[in-house]
C-alpha cells in the first residue's frame, strides 16, 4: 500500500511537471512572437511571462513553477557554456591596443553606479546582508549597473541588418571584452562573498585548488579529450557531462553553477569541428525548453507590490536614467576615443545599453544568496526591462543618422 502511494505521488508530481512546463512554454512563445513583430528581444518574454501569470489564479493542483527550477538552473548553466565556448578571447588578445578603451562602457557605469550604491540607494534599500557588508553589496549593485548582454545583443543584430556593419561590428567587440571584464569582476564578488563576515565556514584553499586546476590541469585535459573524440554522439556527452561537473566543481567552492558552465565553455577548443556542431544543435533546444523556465521564475519572483509608493517610483526612474545615460556615455567615450563620429558613438552607446541574459542571471544570483532582497531586485529587474526596450527603439532610429559607407567611400567622394 505504501508502495503505491509513493509511486501515485511521483507520478503526480511528474504530471504537475509537465503542464506546468507546457504552460510556462505556450506563453513565453506566444509573448516572444509579439515582441518579435514589434522588434524586442525575445528573451525578455520569459520575465513578462511570469509577470502575467503570478496575477493568473491556477490551481497549484496543477501549476506549480517552483517544480521547474531544477529545469531553468540547468538550462542557464548549459546556455551559459554555449556563450562560454563562441567567446573569440584569441581575437580580444590580437586586438589588445583598443581592449582598455572598450572597456570604458563597462568601467564608467560601474564608478557610476558604485557611487550611486554608496550615497543613495544603500541608504534605503540594502539587504540584511547589504546592511552587514556594505561594500559587498556595494560592489554587487556597481556590476548590475554596468552590464551588457553580449548573447542578446548578437541576437538583436543578427535580427537586424540594416544596422551599419562597422558599428555593429565594434559593439560586438565591446560587449565581449565587457563580458571577459564581467565575468571576472563577478568572480572577485563572489569569492569576496565567500570571505566577508557573512559567511561563517571560510575555505580559502578550496578557492586556490579550484583557480589552480582551471587554470593548469582543465585546459590541457578538456583539449586532450577532445581531440580523442571522433563521434558527435561521444562530443555531446562529453559536453554535457564536463559542463553539468564544472557547474558543481564551481558551487563546491562557493561560486555560482553559472561560473562554473561559463568557465567550461571558455575551456572548450574553438577549432573542432564536433564542438561548433554540437553548439548548433544545443541553442535552439536550451532556448524554446529551459530557459524559458529560468525567466519565468524571474517573473514570478518579482514582486510588483513594492513599487507603488512615490519613493520607489522615484528611485526606479532615477536608477533606470543613471544606469542608461552612464553606459551610454561609456560607450560614446568608447567610440570617439577609436576615431568614429558623433552619430556613430551614439549607435554604439544605444546598442551597448541592451541588457538581458546576464544581467538577469546576476541579478537571480544575488537574490538566492541574498547579497539583494525582494525590493532592489524587482527595481533592477524594471530597470533591465526599460533599458532593454529603449536601446531596441533607440538603436534603429541612431541607425537612419548613420552614413553607410566606410570613411574611406565619404572621403573618396568627397574628392
Amino acid at each position: 500500500m505504501d508502495t503505491q502511494m509513493i509511486g501515485l505521488n511521483l507520478f503526480d508530481n511528474v504530471d504537475k511537471l509537465f503542464f506546468t512546463l507546457s504552460i510556462i512554454v505556450t506563453v513565453t512563445f506566444v509573448i516572444s512572437q509579439l515582441l518579435y513583430k514589434l522588434g524586442k528581444p525575445i528573451v525578455i518574454a520569459g520575465i513578462l511571462a511570469g509577470l502575467i501569470v503570478q496575477h493568473i489564479p491556477i490551481s497549484r493542483k496543477f501549476f506549480d513553477p517552483s517544480s521547474c527550477d531544477a529545469l531553468g538552473k540547468l538550462g542557464i548553466v548549459i546556455f551559459m557554456m554555449l556563450v562560454g565556448s563562441q567567446l573569440d578571447y584569441h581575437h580580444l588578445i590580437k586586438r589588445r591596443v583598443n581592449i582598455i578603451v572598450s572597456t570604458l562602457p563597462l568601467v564608467i557605469p560601474f564608478i557610476i553606479g558604485y557611487l550611486c550604491s554608496v550615497f543613495i540607494v544603500h541608504i534605503h534599500l540594502a539587504s540584511e546582508v547589504g546592511k552587514r557588508d556594505q561594500l559587498l553589496f556595494d560592489l554587487f549593485f556597481a556590476l548590475a549597473m554596468s552590464m551588457t548582454a553580449f548573447p542578446l545583443l548578437s541576437m538583436f543584430l543578427a535580427n537586424n541588418s540594416r544596422i551599419n556593419k562597422r558599428i555593429a561590428h565594434l559593439a560586438l567587440f565591446c560587449a565581449s571584452t565587457s563580458e571577459v571584464v564581467f565575468w571576472v569582476m563577478l568572480g572577485f564578488v563572489l569569492i569576496y562573498f565567500q570571505h566577508s563576515a557573512v559567511l561563517i565556514n571560510l575555505r580559502p584553499f578550496d578557492i586556490l585548488f579550484y583557480l589552480v586546476f582551471i587554470i593548469g590541469v582543465a585546459p590541457r585535459l578538456i583539449r586532450y579529450v577532445v581531440g580523442k573524440i571522433t563521434s558527435i554522439r561521444g562530443m555531446l556527452g562529453f559536453i554535457l557531462v564536463g559542463c553539468l561537473l564544472s557547474a558543481a566543481l564551481s558551487d563546491l567552492v562557493d561560486l555560482h553553477q553559472v561560473f562554473g558552465g561559463f568557465i567550461f565553455g571558455v575551456l572548450l577548443p574553438r577549432d573542432n569541428e564536433l564542438v561548433k556542431k554540437i553548439h548548433n544543435r544545443m541553442s535552439d533546444l536550451i532556448t524554446s525548453l529551459l530557459l524559458p523556465a529560468y525567466f519565468f521564475a524571474t517573473g514570478m519572483n518579482t514582486n510588483l507590490n513594492f513599487i507603488w509608493n512615490p519613493t520607489t517610483i522615484i528611485l526606479i526612474i532615477g536608477i533606470t536614467m543613471i544606469a542608461s545615460i552612464s553606459k551610454f556615455g561609456g560607450a560614446f567615450a568608447t567610440g570617439r576615443l577609436m576615431g568614429y563620429n558623433m552619430k556613430e558613438s551614439a549607435l554604439l552607446g544605444s546598442l551597448l545599453n541592451m541588457r538581458g541574459v546576464f544581467e538577469i542571471m546576476l541579478l537571480n544570483i544575488g537574490f538566492e544568496i541574498g547579497i539583494i532582497n525582494n525590493q532592489i531586485y524587482t527595481i533592477l529587474i524594471i530597470m533591465t526591462l526599460l533599458a532593454t526596450f529603449s536601446s531596441t527603439m533607440l538603436s534603429p532610429w541612431f541607425n537612419n543618422f548613420v552614413d553607410p559607407r566606410s570613411p574611406d567611400q565619404v572621403r573618396g567622394h568627397r574628392g
